[in-house]
């Protein structure tokens, strides 16, 4: 009997929405059926001759294949993936994880590929991949994959199935694989900024680096990261201030979206996007805008900066000066120029830093929102931030997650905000709150991170994320990360970043190597086409997250803990000599000064425990003392300056200059000490002292020795050591002590009372 449709009703169905109703609910208990249904697990095939593993977390799909040529000893290798395959990914036998172990079978693949295995070579050949996967592959030992190569076979033999089908020459030479040695681990490279710089060392010449005395400041975290934080926050302080300039002028001058193209949007005659069109569009936008924006340059503050940044990014580099005289002289600008030749413009779409597409966001902000909402950002702010709270130690895969949560505001009773707080999730560990250091608004990094994220939430989005996911660029001039830096020297924002150098007393050193690496560096593609190796080689990337937040942690942490050092238990002399003077600690006594050898020498002697775990600590923290006193001094001694004349400034106890005595030319953190009889007699008094009271130093202020004293001793001896005074001004100054020694002041009278 037919159905009866009441086709008169609104709810009634067509026969094509019914027929597309029985079909879903056929689906649907098509699907219950087989949730229902016992899953059948696909038996083991020992005559496969195709492996296709799938991808698994990054690692990519791939498949090997057995040929019929190929030899005895590849079809039981083949044998032996197949069935540790089967048992990783057909079976519960294993965790996750031990998938990962099978992509080495991609790797010893090719490996056999390309070596013939013979009688010789039958046994030895996975030390030979070990080698080749070092020097063709560029990995560290470790990354060989030799160690996921024995625990495949081991699983794969644990398979009856497969270990039946094995003579016993063949089992027992599997067996013999699986026991080869791996070689030891290598040390794995530091990721952080000072060694990232350092790895061009061309940076140390004086026509195309930065000269040796700059580069010196490299390898210091705390001379680094101090110039990368003052270039970061000003140069992020900057940006915001030429955005309101611009959303000022564009509502005064009547500025709307519709005169900001869609780029995307722009085609050719014949309909294809074409850079011609794309320059021509912008050189529209320009001229728009050179129209009712120069006229209100006088009167708004910052506009001049802010065209400047627009023409930056959107001209190529040899005509941004000549672009943008015609813009201040509010003359024409065309898209191109016929004697010579010449196209102005770059037919990139977005580049981030004040392109057209953010231009338009902050024309449609203008022209609808009110003061008070969230205001656009563009992708340069993004990473301008993502840098500080890089600096600020948060992961780097955490900084995408951010959010107006992970921020806590300390305010005045008028609502005024002081400090910033944030205690973040930190994924990667244990203890999963992370406290980052708490910011002052007073201060340039608080007020531009404060800014940034009142542009992004209005303090009002709670859950919305702060930055998008950014991806670490190659190394090149003419991308985000690459105009950002050049914008740093080659703008006004220059001006800004030098003078707060000079006011903090810091080498500008890292816009001035940035400049220079994409300047003067040679594309790593160049060196490919050409065969050949250039010294400027650009890095392929530039450094990411990690290399920042590593430099920072050095910079701004002491790398020991003192109390770890100064132990109140002791044992006898003989004790400490039998557990603790070990033969492989003793490289400091070729590395320290005199009077840190004898500081180090006694708590070595005097003043440990010999269990097992406090003799492990001691020896960690006392290498990591040694080393951070090493580096304090050679901070001194690489901003150290022997003059012979003072003209100006105070001398100090150490005879040290103070500030006001800086000379022409000189980087701003430069230290000067005077060449003189009496700035030895006073550094020898402060070596003798700190000689003899270095063990009530220990006692009674172990901060200050280890971070104070102990540091300035080093560079001091240092000094000695090189012959950096004048033979007469250390005659005489010997002499003096001699003379005078019993009379002189005592030092460390604050710390020891």
């Amino acid at each position: 009997m037919t159905d009866i449709v009441d086709t008169h009703s609104k709810k009634a169905f067509s026969d094509m929405q019914l027929q597309q109703a029985l079909l879903d609910e056929q689906a649907l208990i098509a699907k219950e059926l087989l949730t229902n249904q016992d899953i059948i697990q696909l038996p083991y095939n020992p005559k496969a001759t195709a492996l296709h593993f799938p991808k698994y977390t990054h690692h990519a799909a791939f498949t090997i294949t057995l040929a019929p040529e190929h030899c005895q000893t590849r079809q039981l290798l083949f044998g032996a993936f197949n069935a540790a395959a089967y048992r990783y990914l057909m079976t519960d036998d294993f965790s996750e994880g031990r998938k990962t172990a099978l992509k080495v079978c991609q790797h010893v693949w090719r490996y056999l590929d390309v070596i013939d295995l013979t009688d010789e070579n039958r046994f030895t050949w996975p030390k030979d991949y070990e080698a080749w996967r070092v020097n063709e592959d560029g990995v560290k030992t470790q990354s060989t994959g030799l160690s996921s190569l024995k625990f495949i076979i081991v699983d794969a033999l644990a398979l009856g199935a497969f270990t039946e089908t094995l003579t016993d020459y063949e089992r027992e030479y599997l067996v013999t694989l699986a026991k080869t040695s791996v070689a030891p681990w290598e040390e794995a490279d530091a990721r952080n900024l000072n060694q990232w710089f350092s790895q061009q060392t061309w940076l140390r010449r004086d026509d195309i680096g930065i000269g040796h005395e700059l580069y010196t400041r490299i390898g210091s975290p705390k001379a680094l990261m101090n110039s990368f934080r003052i270039t970061i926050e000003n140069a992020l302080m900057y940006i915001q201030s030429c955005k309101d300039a611009l959303i000022n002028s564009f509502r005064l001058a009547g500025i709307s979206p519709e005169d900001i193209p869609v780029l995307a949007n722009v085609t050719s005659p014949d309909g294809q996007i074409q850079s011609y069109y794309i320059e021509r569009a912008k050189a529209r936008m320009l001229n728009r805008l050179r129209q009712k924006l120069v006229p209100l340059i006088d009167d708004i503050s910052h506009l001049k900066n802010a065209l400047e940044l627009i023409v930056f990014a959107e001209v190529s580099p040899q005509y941004r000066k000549k672009i943008f005289d015609k813009l201040l002289a509010n003359q024409p600008i065309t898209t191109t120029e016929k004697n010579p030749p010449t196209r102005f413009f770059t037919s990139r779409q977005e580049v981030g830093l004040f392109g057209v597409g953010f231009l338009k966001q902050l024309a449609l902000h203008a022209a609808t929102l009110p003061d008070n909402a969230a205001i656009p950002t563009s992708l340069v702010e993004s990473l301008l931030f993502s840098y500080l709270m890089a600096y600020q130690t948060v992961q780097g895969s955490d900084i995408p997650k951010l959010t107006l949560r992970d921020f806590k505001f300390v305010r005045r009773v008028n609502g005024t905000i002081t400090h910033i707080e944030s205690d973040y999730f930190k994924g990667r560990a244990k203890n999963n709150v992370h406290q980052v250091e708490t910011l002052k608004t007073n201060d340039d990094i608080g007020k531009a991170v404060l800014r940034y994220i009142k542009d992004v939430t209005a303090l009002v989005e709670q859950d919305k994320p702060l930055t998008p996911k950014i991806k670490v660029e190659r190394c090149c001039p003419v991308n985000l990360t690459g105009l950002l830096c050049i914008a740093c020297t080659d703008t006004a924002l220059w001006h800004i970043i030098n003078e707060k150098h000079q006011t903090q007393r810091v080498a500008p050193v890292f816009p001035k190597a940035m400049r220079a690496i994409l300047c003067n560096g040679v594309n790593y593609r160049i060196d490919q086409r050409a065969k050949k190796t250039f010294e400027m080689t650009l890095p392929i990337e530039f450094f990411g997250f990690a290399h920042i937040k590593t430099s920072a942690v050095y910079a701004g942490s002491n790398s020991f803990d003192p109390a770890s050092l100064i132990n109140p238990r002791s044992h006898t002399n003989k004790t400490e000599r039998d557990h603790y003077l070990v033969e492989v600690n003793h490289e400091w006594q070729n590395n320290c000064g005199r009077v840190t050898r004898a500081v180090m020498r006694d708590l070595y002697v005097n003043v440990f425990t010999a269990s097992e775990s406090d003799k492990q600590l001691f020896e960690s923290e006392f290498n990591k003392a040694v080393e951070h006193i090493k580096t304090r001094a050679n901070d001194v001694l690489g901003c150290l300056k022997i003059v012979t004349e003072q003209t100006n400034g105070r001398v100090d106890e150490l005879g040290l200059v103070s500030a006001g005595a800086q000379i022409d030319g000189d980087l701003p953190d430069t230290i000067y000490i005077q060449d003189s009889p009496e700035t030895v007699l006073k550094l020898k008094h402060f070596l003798a002292q700190l000689q003899e009271k270095h063990i009530l130093l220990r006692e009674c202020a172990p901060e200050f020795l280890f971070f104070s004293a102990l540091p300035t001793a080093e560079w001091i001896e240092s000094l000695f050591d090189n012959t950096r005074f004048s033979k007469a001004s250390l005659d005489k100054g010997q002499a003096m002590y001699d003379q005078y020694q019993s009379h002189l002041p005592p030092h460390f009278t604050a710390q020891l009372s």
